[in-house]
């Protein structure tokens, strides 16, 4: 029996895959706990359509996410704070307030949690800073800190 997947089934497939089962399996088990659809033509039609958009919607998250790579390689971010006279930041800085910096003074709006940060930045000078773009990507800047 041919189904639509609604929902993912370990060892089966993901939700929105068309399967070929057996019929008690469909019939006892995947379509009342309506983990999946009995495929008609039209829902095949509209499964395909669905994961060609999903498809679509990957590749331009890709893209954007290579322009942002691109955008951020090297960026160089001043940022001013209060210091003492030797350097040191009466307040130090962290991911949250980089990523602020960056969408206010470079309009790249970036989630903190992507922002690697050891530790907080507290002192004067220029630090370099890596961003998770993706899975695997990151872009390194440079985070200068000037005195107040």
């Amino acid at each position: 029996m041919k189904i639509i997947l609604l929902k993912n089934v370990e060892k089966l497939g993901k939700a929105g895959e068309i399967k070929n089962v057996a019929d008690g399996f469909a019939l006892n088990f995947l379509l009342p706990k309506k983990m999946a659809e009995a495929a008609t033509e039209q829902k095949i039609k509209k499964a395909r359509n669905q994961e060609n958009k999903k498809i679509l919607a990957r590749e331009k998250n890709l893209a954007e996410n290579d322009k942002l790579l691109a955008r951020l390689n090297g960026l160089k971010l001043e940022i001013k704070a209060k210091a003492s006279d030797s350097g040191k930041l009466f307040a130090g800085l962290s991911a949250e307030d980089i990523a602020k910096e960056l969408k206010t003074q470079k309009n790249i709006d970036i989630a903190a949690k992507r922002i690697r940060l050891e530790k907080h930045i507290k002192e004067v000078g220029e630090h370099g800073v890596e961003i998770d773009v993706e899975n695997q990507k990151r872009a390194s800047i440079v985070v200068a800190v000037r005195g107040l």
